[in-house]
């Protein structure tokens, strides 16, 4: 899972009708990432994780944000971000 899959993940959670509690979205990240995380990083990888929903927030508030999110990505990140946020948010 790249982390352009994340921000678009994470994207979709912000900009969905309804409010989706962590909860609700967390585990769908979790269970994509922990076969792969040493335990030590779990903590480190949650932060990181809650920095970025942070950022989408913020981001998207802004008209101008979703342009600035994907000026520094490169195509294969653009990809990763919509094939996430483009249809259901299920990782």
């Amino acid at each position: 899972m790249s982390a352009h899959s994340i921000d678009g993940y994470l994207a979709a959670i912000c900009i969905a009708q309804k409010m989706i509690t962590p909860d609700r979205w967390l585990p769908p990240v979790l269970n994509a990432v922990l076969p792969d995380l040493p335990a030590p990083s779990l903590q480190r990888f949650l932060d990181l994780l809650l920095h970025r929903y942070n950022a989408a927030i913020e981001k998207l508030a802004d008209p101008k944000g979703l342009e600035r999110m994907f000026r520094n990505m490169t195509n294969a990140g653009q990809r990763d971000w919509c094939k996430v946020s483009g249809g259901k948010a299920e990782l």
